[in-house]
């Protein structure tokens, strides 16, 4: 297997005063390779799906934001005492 075969990846043109935002719609690899290396260059790699046979994920482990709330219920958080601190 190749490495281009790991992963799907999307090229996107970069843009903006110091390239920093991607403009759709992005190329697919075999679009970006038919680009001269000159053009090549003006675009961005964004991988959008591994698919590397060994790599496995990303898993669900189930475990919600609103699983801790009876632990977070009871939490404090301790602020210094600060000079001229108005607290309540």
């Amino acid at each position: 297997m190749e490495p281009a075969q790991y992963d799907t990846t999307r090229y996107f043109m970069r843009g903006g005063g110091h390239g920093e935002k991607l403009h759709p719609p992005g190329l697919t690899r075999e679009e970006w390779l038919k680009l001269s290396a000159s053009k090549r260059q003006a675009y961005t790699p964004v991988r959008e799906r591994i698919n590397h046979p060994n790599i496995k994920g990303p898993l669900d482990t189930g475990w919600g934001s609103t699983d801790f709330d009876p632990q977070l219920r009871d939490t404090k958080l301790g602020l210094p005492a600060l000079p001229g601190q108005v607290t309540n």
